[in-house]
């Protein structure tokens, strides 16, 4: 576009030009303004110029692809467009946000142009901010994703593997001690908390025992209703009752259908993305059956199985469980131990990993070995094989006379 305009008494031209590329994947923007010409012909020829300058602008933007907060845009608005079962919208949310704010030193480079470098460049600077471990970790792997993505749709042309593929993400300063070992609890500490929530009748101890019992998640535990547990008959419960340990008994089951999720501030599918079933036992089945009772009121999922706690649905359930214990004198742990604790007391009772995946639905196994080894099953028992001399119990301490003791290491 070429206008004519006055100003002061004075004669200018305004030129415009928007120039879009055959794949319709770029478009190249020009405008000038204040320009003065003899007449109409050298106006329309610097028009043709400026045209030019952004086609050939634009065929090198081409060559080069789209910028990455472009790319980042794309794959955000696709994704809100075409649902996908990898990934939940809140998890979207999640990429696209930290791809927003860790990522600005690439989002105006082109994507063909980008390397290496310029992931460890935004790690690097996360971490100046303040950034932990874990959540350059999660930077790195969100990079990855929509690199990833954009090769696959071929916005990034001439790739052969991610440019996160070689980086090295390592621990420092207070993360350098590595993995950190998830709080836990013993058989005997996991009985104590359950007891003394109930001695001072704590409104939360339903949903804590609930959730050792079946390993659920906080969100599910929320959006769990009435109609999602199905439950045998007390004679049938009684008959079961009596049976001898070693024995399949089978309780009734809980559907694990539905999370509760607090941006969309309604219940969305589970983190996995698929439903799954947790059996019930005898001591979870006589708590149903007289806890079911309760009326704490419906919504369009069904009845309520629990009260409906704000902190919950705020995600403050891990400050509930940590103020109990500290005024209680016990263990600080979080909401998530439950779930550790689950696991392990699966482990340790015998279960295989697969069918501890499938009742506590974890999506990666390199999660569940973490649990598999706090439970020590597969180390247990291993060093018996160990001997380097014949040291016996008698030997060592005397029941009858306690001074008679032999150093193993000499005096």
């Amino acid at each position: 576009m070429k206008q004519v305009y006055t100003e002061n008494g004075k004669t200018f031209w305004r030129f415009k030009v928007s120039y879009g590329s055959e794949s319709k994947k770029t478009r190249v923007f020009r405008k000038k303004s204040g320009l003065v010409f003899k007449d109409e012909t050298e106006a329309e020829a610097f028009h043709q110029k400026l045209i030019r300058e952004a086609a050939m602008a634009s065929a090198r933007r081409e060559h080069q692809g789209f910028t990455w907060l472009q790319l980042v845009e794309k794959w955000d608005s696709h994704l809100a467009g075409n649902p996908s079962q990898k990934w939940s919208d809140s998890t979207r949310r999640d990429i696209y946000a930290r791809l927003r704010n860790y990522t600005k030193p690439m989002h105006q480079k082109f994507s063909s142009k980008l390397a290496q470098v310029d992931v460890e460049e935004c790690l690097e600077v996360a971490e100046i901010y303040g950034a932990s471990f874990k959540v350059r970790r999660a930077i790195l792997r969100s990079i990855d994703t929509v690199y990833k993505w954009a090769m696959n749709k071929r916005y990034i042309l001439n790739a052969e593997h991610s440019i996160c593929r070689d980086v090295v993400l390592e621990p420092k300063s207070k993360d350098s001690l590595g993995e950190k070992e998830p709080l836990i609890l013993t058989k005997e500490e996991i009985k104590i908390l359950l007891r003394t929530a109930k001695e001072v009748n704590h409104p939360w101890y339903p949903i804590w025992f609930f959730a050792l019992y079946t390993g659920m998640r906080a969100g599910e535990i929320e959006a769990l209703r009435k109609q999602k547990i199905d439950l045998v008959s007390p004679e049938e419960a009684r008959t079961l009752d009596k049976k001898p340990d070693g024995v399949i008994k089978d309780y009734g089951k809980i559907r694990v259908q539905k999370s509760w999720n607090k941006t969309l501030n309604k219940n969305g599918p589970t983190k996995a993305r698929w439903w799954r079933t947790v059996p019930v036992n005898s001591q979870m089945y006589w708590f149903l059956q007289e806890y079911l009772q309760s009326d704490f009121g419906s919504d369009e999922d069904g009845s309520r199985v629990f009260p409906l706690f704000s902190e919950l649905r705020r995600s403050e359930q891990a400050k509930v469980i940590r103020d109990f214990c500290k005024t209680q004198g016990l263990k600080e742990i979080t909401f998530h131990t439950f779930r550790a604790c689950f696991a392990t007391q699966m482990f340790q009772a015998g279960m295989d990993i697969a069918t501890v995946m499938k009742i506590g639905g974890w999506k990666h196994i390199k999660t569940l070995m973490i649990y598999v080894r706090l439970a020590g099953v597969d180390e247990a028992g291993k060093t018996q094989a160990l001997n380097f001399g014949d040291f016996k119990r008698q030997e060592i301490f005397s029941d009858e006379n306690s001074s008679n003791v032999i150093s193993l290491f000499g005096s």
